[in-house]
Order: structure tokens, then sequence, then C-alpha cells
């Protein structure tokens, strides 16, 4: 349950961060969107889950959220000016505003039912299971972005190639915002 609880607690807190709904925001295994309308679409997804104890948990959770950022309604020419390095809307804006809501958010661990110093987190929506010890008491750090921004044809948006074949225009671009060490303990009687 513990990644369960991380993702959905990251879902809620980039809708809130950007004011988006569930129509611009998901959750899945990979970063790929289910079909969707609009130009934007924020897909969390799970990342690595590491232990570094051998008594108890000690566990560094990752999780992802992609960026996808529709491009058939700017010229291939001006992808770069219309879609990627918008002040305000442009892809990298809305990655930095993903950054910044996600890394070190106690909000996070407030939706996850987590606990910070000795103050236990509870308001909100908790996503934690009831009488479980779900135990983050770190939240998420940002790690980096994908290398660069991948250019995603008309299957990434569940769309038919025209004429049975790809279009040489990217119908999307996808970032990835990669983020790390969500620490969460548990001890070995709490796991009986």
């Amino acid at each position: 349950m513990s990644m369960t609880a991380l993702l959905h607690a990251v879902a809620d807190r980039v809708k809130t961060a950007l004011t988006l709904t569930d129509a611009n925001v998901g959750i899945s295994y990979d970063g790929k969107p289910p079909a969707f309308e609009g130009e934007e679409f924020f897909v969390v997804h799970p990342g690595s889950v590491r232990n570094s104890a051998d008594l108890s948990l000690d566990e560094l959770y990752g999780v992802s959220v992609t960026l996808t950022r529709r491009t058939a309604f700017s010229p291939q020419d001006r992808i770069g000016t219309a879609i990627m390095a918008k002040v305000t809307l442009g892809l990298y804006a809305r990655a930095d505003k993903v950054k910044v809501a996600l890394h070190k958010s106690e909000q996070v661990l407030d939706l996850i039912g987590g606990t910070t110093e000795l103050q236990t987190w509870t308001g909100g929506k908790s996503y934690s299971l009831e009488n479980s010890v779900e135990g983050f008491i770190e939240s998420l750090v940002f790690d980096r972005y994908s290398d660069e921004p991948m250019q995603k044809g008309p299957e990434w948006l569940w769309a038919t190639p025209k004429g049975g074949h790809m279009n040489s225009q990217p119908a999307a671009l996808a970032l990835e915002i990669r983020f790390r060490d969500a620490r969460r303990i548990q001890t070995i009687e709490s796991m009986t």
C-alpha cells in the first residue's frame, strides 16, 4: 500500500498545485497518458523502491511525473518557442511548477498520513489504510528531468497514424520529472 499511497498523494498534490482536474492528471505504470482532451496531461508513475536496513524497513521511494504536451497546433519549426519555451505555459515552465510543488513537500506527507519530525500529519485526504503504518517520514526530493523532451508519435496519444504510417512531425512532447528518496520506515514488530 505504501507506493499506492504515495502515487495518489503525488497526483493529488499536482492537481492542487497546478489547479488541474482528473481530466489532466492520472496514475499509470509508465508515463503514457490515457486518451485525453486538451493540450497537456500529467501522469504519475512509480520509480524504484530500495531498502537500506536488515532488521527493519528503511525504504527510499522514487516517483516520476511525465508531462505530455500536444504539438499538433504548432508548426514544426515553432515547437521550441510555442511548446517548450513559453514563459508561463511552456513545457519547462509547467515542469518547474511540478518540481516546486513536490520537492520536500509536506503536503505530500500530509496526504499520505505520514509523519515529519514529531508532528503527525493527518489533515486532508489520507490515502493510508486505516490502522496501518505507512511510516513516511521524509518527502520526495527533486532528482532531474529526462535528458531532453521526448518526441512522441500519435500512438502515444492513442491515435491511429494518418494513412497507417508515421508522420514526420511529432504528435506530442513528453518530459519526465523524476523524484527520489521519499523515506519510509517500519519496524519488524509492526509488520506482523
